[in-house]
């Protein structure tokens, strides 16, 4: 009996901030400073009461803030409060409550989007309601036309079910549509992140083709964002359009867009053309394209098995001194530019 009562007596503060923190995961903060608080009289300084009593204290003054403010304005009011929250290990429950308070501050309307990054769609991603949320962002898109983190946030959605071909093609969407919208951090597909991280966020799609992570998107933008945009995109066609005729076997259209490209490394400021070469013992042609920013010294190229050199719209204050990327392609998507 008395091993039983000692026992008992071991155990009551766990078992009674297990009490005080579901009591805040259904967000009965009243309940919950009334346990954290009795822990505490008995135990001044229990590191799990004292953190369950501080959230309780700053959840229960944010929630009756933002229930005098109307439904939308209260949900972005949360969310906010949402990000910049630290909630540990021990606030897990109370985050998914919160969530799901503020998904019900939005009313389930799929098509209001607060800048810059709350919709019904971010917040079912949020709660890991992957195919909800799918749902939500493209209803979202289809109405709001594209937007470079929502299509992250979709891509991020099926790359989270296991849908991979099917969140790169989004990916790809991203990076050519709205690339000046994308946060890379935002990527959940490492692999990809990995082998653009390191290129200008226009040139993503390109590079993430040639590496052979993105697939080739025909995409027709109406009005590009800015010349870089515009130049990114003529860049982007051209080495598909080459590759695509290559594979069709129409020699005359794969060289007409070869030297197209060649062209456009010519006439635009971010691109140099440096030329054709043959490679070791292939007889095969280079092209090799690097930005004019490539300080002296630092070689950029992006390396194919048959002797393609192409690097595109690079950011070189990220790379050492003599640092190279190699990327091995099956084919040289560039033969017979001259």
């Amino acid at each position: 009996m008395d091993e039983e009562l000692q026992l008992d007596l071991f155990t009551w503060d766990r078992v009674k901030t297990g009490e005080g923190f579901d009591a805040l995961a259904r967000l009965d903060f009243e309940r919950a400073l009334a346990i954290f608080e009795s822990v505490l009289s008995q135990w001044p300084g229990h590191p799990d009461a004292s953190a369950g009593l501080q959230m309780a204290a700053a959840w229960d003054a944010s929630l009756k803030e933002a229930e005098s403010l109307p439904g939308k304005d209260a949900a972005a009011f949360l969310w906010e409060r949402l990000k910049s929250y630290q909630f540990g290990q021990c606030g897990k429950a109370l985050r998914r409550g919160l969530l799901q308070r503020t998904v019900a501050l939005m009313e389930g309307d799929c098509q209001v989007f607060i800048p810059p990054d709350l919709c019904l769609g971010r917040l079912l991603f949020e709660l890991e309601e992957y195919s909800k949320a799918e749902a939500a962002l493209s209803l979202l898109l289809e109405n709001h036309g594209p937007n470079g983190r929502i299509l992250i946030w979709l891509g991020n959605c099926l790359f989270r079910q296991g849908k991979e071909d099917e969140a790169r093609f989004v990916y790809a969407k991203a990076f050519l549509g709205a690339p000046w919208e994308v946060e890379l951090d935002e990527l959940d597909d490492k692999e990809l992140l990995e082998a653009i991280a390191d290129e200008d966020i226009y040139s993503a799609a390109v590079c993430g083709w040639l590496r052979r992570l993105l697939p080739f998107v025909d995409v027709e933008v109406a009005c590009p964002h800015d010349r870089k945009h515009e130049e990114s995109l003529l860049v982007y066609h051209a080495v598909g359009g080459a590759e695509q005729a290559r594979a069709r076997g129409a020699h005359e259209e794969m060289v007409e867009q070869r030297r197209l490209l060649r062209q456009l490394a010519r006439l635009y400021s971010w691109y140099t053309w440096v030329g054709c070469r043959s490679a070791q013992g292939l007889g095969t042609p280079r092209l090799r394209i690097r930005s004019r920013k490539c300080p002296r010294g630092r070689r950029l190229p992006v390396e194919a098995a048959n002797g393609i050199v192409c690097r595109v719209g690079a950011a070189p204050r990220e790379h050492p001194k003599g640092a190279v990327r190699p990327v091995e392609l099956d084919e040289p998507y560039i033969r017979d530019a001259d």
